[in-house]
C-alpha cells in the first residue's frame, strides 16, 4: 500500500501485491504440508522409544535381578539405556514445556530463538530457508519497480517484512548506498546471504534495461528451488528415520529376549 501510494498507481500496485501474496501463500502452505508426515513419524519415534523405557524394561527388570553378573551385556545396556531416558525424558521435557512457554509468551526470547533457528537454516551454499527469504523479497522489490516506485524506497518497502535480524540489519545497511546510486546489482553482493542467482538475474536486467522482470525470474527460480530441495529432504529423512526406529525397536527386543533366554537357561541349570 505505502508503494502505491508513493507511486500513485495504488491499483496495480495491490493488484501485483496480491499476486505475490498468494504465490508465497502457497509456497508456504506446501512446505508445511511437507513437513507434517516426518514430524508425525518423529514423534512416533519418540512415543515407541518411551512405551519401551517406561512399561516394557520396567516389567522385564525383575526377572534379571537374581542374575547378577550373568547378565549378557548387551541385556544389562538395554537396561542402562532404559534407566538413562526414564531419567532424562521428564527433565527434556519439561525444559522443552518451559522453553516453548517462554518463546510464547516473551517477546525478546521469541525474536532471539527464531533469529538463531533462521541463521543456523540459513547456512550452507544451497539453504532453502535462504533461497524462500530472498526469493520474496525480490517478488516484493519487483511489484514496487513495476508499479514505478524509485529504487531507494522500493529497497526499503521491500526489506522491512523481513524479521530475521541479522538479515534485516545487513539489508538496512544498503539503504544509503541506494540513495548514491549503487546499482542494485553491486547493494546484493555486499548482503552476506544473497544468492548468487539472484544477483545474476538482477545483472541481466540491469544490462537489458528489465530489472523488475529479472527480479520476477528470480523470485520464481529461488522458490521452485527451495520447494525442491526441502521435497528432496523430506523424501530421505522419513524412510531414514523409519528404518532407524524400527533397527532400534528390533535391536532392543532381541537384546531383552537374549536376557530372557539367559534367564532360563539359569534355571535349567
Amino acid at each position: 500500500a505505502r508503494g502505491g501510494e508513493a507511486s500513485g498507481r495504488q491499483s496495480e500496485v495491490l493488484a501485483a501485491g496480491a499476486r505475490s501474496l498468494a504465490a508465497a501463500d502457497q509456497l508456504k502452505k506446501r512446505l508445511v504440508t511437507l513437513c507434517l508426515y516426518p514430524a508425525f513419524v518423529i514423534l512416533v519415534a519418540f512415543g515407541s522409544i518411551a512405551i519401551y523405557a517406561y512399561a516394557v524394561l520396567p516389567s522385564l527388570e525383575p526377572a534379571f535381578a537374581g542374575m547378577g553378573g550373568d547378565i549378557p551385556p548387551q541385556t544389562q545396556a538395554v537396561l542402562t539405556f532404559g534407566a538413562v531416558v526414564r531419567f532424562l525424558m521428564p527433565i527434556l521435557a519439561a525444559a522443552t514445556a518451559a522453553l516453548t512457554i517462554g518463546v510464547a509468551l516473551i517477546a525478546p526470547l521469541r525474536r532471539a530463538a527464531g533469529d538463531l533457528v533462521a541463521r543456523l537454516l540459513m547456512r550452507g551454499k544451497r539453504s532453502p530457508l535462504r533461497d524462500f527469504v530472498f526469493a520474496n523479497l525480490a517478488s516484493r522489490l519487483a511489484v514496487m519497480l513495476q508499479a514505478g516506485v524509485p529504487l531507494a524506497p522500493a529497497w526499503r518497502l521491500a526489506r522491512e517484512p523481513v524479521t530475521i535480524t541479522s538479515l534485516s540489519r545487513a539489508l538496512a545497511a544498503q539503504d544509503e548506498r541506494l540513495m548514491e546510486g549503487v546499482r542494485l546489482s553491486e547493494v546484493l553482493r555486499r548482503v552476506p546471504a544473497c544468492p548468487p542467482d539472484l544477483i545474476h538475474y538482477v545483472l541481466m536486467g540491469e544490462h537489458s534495461g528489465q530489472v523488475a522482470a529479472a527480479l520476477n525470474d528470480g523470485s520464481a527460480l529461488l522458490g521452485a528451488r527451495a520447494q525442491e530441495a526441502i521435497e528432496r529432504v523430506l523424501s530421505v529423512l522419513t524412510p531414514l528415520v523409519i528404518i532407524v526406529v524400527g533397527a532400534m525397536v528390533g535391536l532392543i527386543t532381541m537384546m531383552v529376549f537374549q536376557g530372557l533366554l539367559a534367564v532360563g537357561d539359569a534355571v535349567a541349570l
